[in-house]
Formats: structure tokens, C-alpha cells, sequence
């Protein structure tokens, strides 16, 4: 049986192997793309399109559109292209389609409107004829595991760490390296939250911050996540745990009174476990600030390192 983690990415929620990591990330005009891979190869697709409430798609019409022009791509590269299976089935509550198709590899996929968040998507796993078994059952939970809609917090997950935000928080944007990583949410109420994570912590630490975590908060993290803050004062530190690991919370606030009363609250810890620093930044005005502790615990508990 193959252990399957919680992945999450801009309002869409599935189930997949352990080792199954995105790795690619993009569209436009409307329409979404992420693409998942093992060590081995791409293993999962998935594509969105925002549907215009003035119209409602035709899902037999538009995969039938989608498998044509992967034909046409198989075909161009001097391979055959066969339709194995197409029959309907249900996901998340909404009517769609299951495939099967071959050309240079094996595909298992599925497509379904989601009229609640009105988008068009299609879902698809890469396989070798031989694994066919094995990524029929993978599939099916996958398939079993799909929230397009109807869900007020939201599942985020990159590289190895996981936490949940409102629906509210829009991601404004992001840069996900193996090395580093940071994503940065805002909402209409002007609260901001930032999630980072840095790798080869122990010997990063060592060598350039002489082992201090807070100065390399100051003069990594703050710098190139949140730069306009970085001449804030430290109003505030907290020595806590943080997921089992001995963490710091620290507040900054404007230097200057007749400034703006934004507060910068951040959690940073080490896990030793993913030898990764990771941190939790909560950016909002003084008077939101002390209204949304809350839901700045809730995501606080949610957030997986390891």
C-alpha cells in the first residue's frame, strides 16, 4: 500500500505518493497548470480553466478537444497515440469523465466541471505499461481524495511543508527553490502572511551567522522577503517550541511613532529533522493585528516541517 500525503495548491486539494513532488508551477488567461514528479519521472498533471459564469463547458466536448491535440503531440514525435478507455464516473460530487490513453507512456486521467468554483479540470498520472496495477489503485485515491470547492480554509504544500489559510488570502507571489523558498499571501483586509523555508540550515547557520537564527532572520530573511521592514524595531522576543523545536517569536514595529502602526509578527524555528529553518510571518495593522489571533494560531498549528 502506497503512503499519500495531503498536497494543496491555489484552492485544489489531492492526495498523492509521498515522493511525489511539484516541480513546475504556471498559466494564464485563466487557465492553471502544476505538475508533480518522483525521482523518476512526471507522475501527475493537473490543469484548471476559470469558466465564465455566463457559460457553462461542455466536459465531453472540451476532453475530446484536449486528447486530440495530445494525439497531434504524440503523433509529431513519430509515435502512436491509442484510446484505451473513456467511460463517465463522479468526482467531488460533479460528473465527469474518465480516460485511458497510450503513446510513448501511459496516461490515466479525468476531467469534470466543478460549478461551485466554476473551473474546468483535467487530472492526469504518467506510467509505464508495466505499473498499470499499481497506478490504477493510485488513481482511483487520488481521484476518491479531489476538494475543488466547498471548503473555507485551503491546504498549501511544497517541498516537504504544509499549512492551511482562509480562502480569503490570495497568493501574491512566490519563489520556490530547493535551496529557499518563500510564498506571500495577502487578503483584502491588508493582513499579509509569508511562509519560508531554508535548507542546509546547519552548515548556512554556521558559517555565515555564526550560529545565531535571528541574525539570519535580519539579514537573509527579512531582506529579501519583507525589505520594506527590515528597519523596523524588535519590540518583542519570545523564546517557544515551535513543532517540537526550540523556536523564536519576534515582533517588530515601526521605529518612528507618526508612521503607519504596522506590526511584523514572526515565528522562525530549525527543524533538525529536515535540516530546513523555516518561518511564519504575520504583517497587518496594529488594530487587525490583536483581532486576528485566532486564525494566526490555527494557521500557526497547521503548519507541517517534517
Amino acid at each position: 500500500m502506497v503512503n499519500l500525503k495531503q498536497f494543496g495548491w491555489r484552492l485544489f486539494q489531492i492526495r498523492v505518493p509521498e515522493d511525489w513532488e511539484m516541480t513546475a508551477e504556471g498559466g494564464g488567461r485563466g487557465r492553471t497548470y502544476i505538475r508533480l514528479e518522483d525521482e523518476q519521472m512526471v507522475r501527475l498533471e493537473v490543469r484548471w480553466d476559470d469558466i465564465s459564469p455566463k457559460k457553462e463547458p461542455n466536459v465531453k466536448k472540451s476532453l475530446d478537444s484536449f486528447l486530440n491535440e495530445l494525439k497531434e503531440r504524440v503523433e509529431k514525435a513519430n509515435l502512436k497515440f491509442t484510446r484505451l478507455g473513456l467511460r463517465e464516473i463522479e468526482v467531488a460530487g460533479h460528473e465527469g469523465y474518465l480516460y485511458h490513453v497510450r503513446g510513448g507512456g501511459e496516461l490515466l486521467g479525468a476531467s469534470w466541471y466543478c460549478n461551485d468554483s466554476r473551473r474546468l479540470f483535467v487530472v492526469q498520472v504518467h506510467f509505464r505499461t508495466e505499473e498499470y496495477e499499481r497506478m490504477r489503485e493510485i488513481f482511483q485515491s487520488l481521484l476518491e481524495s479531489v476538494v475543488c470547492h466547498g471548503r473555507k480554509w485551503w491546504t498549501w504544500s511544497v517541498y516537504a511543508f504544509r499549512f492551511e489559510l482562509p480562502e480569503e488570502y490570495e497568493l501574491y507571489n512566490y519563489r520556490l527553490l530547493s535551496m529557499y523558498g518563500r510564498l506571500s499571501f495577502r487578503s483584502k483586509r491588508d493582513v499579509w502572511y509569508v511562509f519560508a523555508y531554508q535548507g542546509m540550515a546547519n552548515v548556512i547557520l554556521e558559517e555565515r551567522y555564526n550560529g545565531d537564527l535571528k541574525k539570519w532572520f535580519k539579514d537573509a530573511y527579512l531582506k529579501e522577503a519583507l525589505k520594506q521592514y527590515s528597519y523596523y524595531k524588535l519590540a518583542e522576543e519570545h523564546k517557544l517550541s515551535l513543532k517540537g523545536h526550540e523556536g523564536r517569536r519576534l515582533i517588530f514595529k515601526p521605529r518612528l511613532s507618526f508612521l503607519k502602526k504596522i506590526v511584523l509578527d514572526s515565528f522562525l524555528w530549525l527543524c533538525d529533522v529536515s535540516n530546513r529553518i523555516l518561518v511564519m510571518s504575520v504583517v497587518a495593522p496594529e488594530k487587525v493585528h490583536s483581532v486576528i489571533s485566532s486564525e494566526k494560531e490555527r494557521v500557526l498549528e497547521s503548519f507541517t516541517c517534517h
